[in-house]
């Protein structure tokens, strides 16, 4: 028996034969149902990362607009990467169905059959759909994390666009306030009241006073 395997050979004993379907009949039925628990599985982790890319994008986008420069390659590399990861999403969303029970398929050619062969031609189509279905699931798995592996580089992409520059604040206005409180025409009159009417000086002391004001605090210059 030097490199070769064990077979099984099917029963010949036709009450152990019909023992052995009845417990794998249930079982063929079952694998339907296991695979659209894992493709449900499947499809909701494709959803969760879409819709966790797509806020990621545009709360970025909406966040950095205005205050710094997107014109820049990195964030063009990161809008490229996010519609490829996008179409990877979508095409592993609309693509790849599962093999299931064709009722057109029992109807054409199942009928005909005795109980045990209807239950035996059903245990081997069983089989075969579970093999494709089961090859179904592992590409829109792998299409997932290609697709979140994208989303990851563009997320890597933003964060270099906010690094790489710095974020722009708004510049301090020069503001003019009296230096004694008040305008207009009680202004005047305070400065009128301590004038002399013909040599135009302040109580024999002549002073130009001005407030130069800046962004860290007001400078007083007195020029005598």
């Amino acid at each position: 028996m030097d490199n070769q395997q064990a077979q099984v050979d099917p029963p010949t004993n036709p009450e152990n034969y019909a023992a052995a379907l009845e417990l794998a009949y249930p079982l063929a039925i079952e694998a339907y149902k296991e695979a659209e628990r894992r493709m449900d599985v499947i499809e909701k982790r494709l959803q969760d990362v879409l819709a966790f890319a797509v806020t990621i994008t545009l709360g970025m986008i909406g966040l950095l607009a205005g205050k710094i420069e997107l014109r820049t390659p990195f964030f063009y590399v990161a809008m490229l990467l996010c519609l490829l990861g996008l179409s990877i999403g979508l095409y592993a969303r609309l693509s790849g169905g599962l093999a299931l029970i064709s009722l057109t398929k029992i109807y054409d050619h199942y009928l005909i059959f005795t109980a045990s062969k209807f239950k035996l031609a059903a245990v081997e189509n069983a089989g075969e759909d579970s093999a494709i279905n089961a090859q179904t699931i592992r590409n829109k798995a792998n299409l997932t994390a290609f697709a979140a592996f994208i989303f990851l580089a563009e997320g890597a992409c933003l964060v270099a666009t906010v690094v790489n520059q710095p974020i722009s604040a708004p510049h301090a206005t020069a503001v003019q306030r009296p230096l004694f409180g008040g305008s207009g025409s009680a202004g005047k009159e305070g400065k009128d009241e301590g004038v002399d009417g013909t040599t135009g000086t302040l109580a024999g002391f002549s002073s130009d006073i001005s407030i130069l004001q800046t962004t860290e605090r007001p400078v007083l210059l007195l020029h005598e």
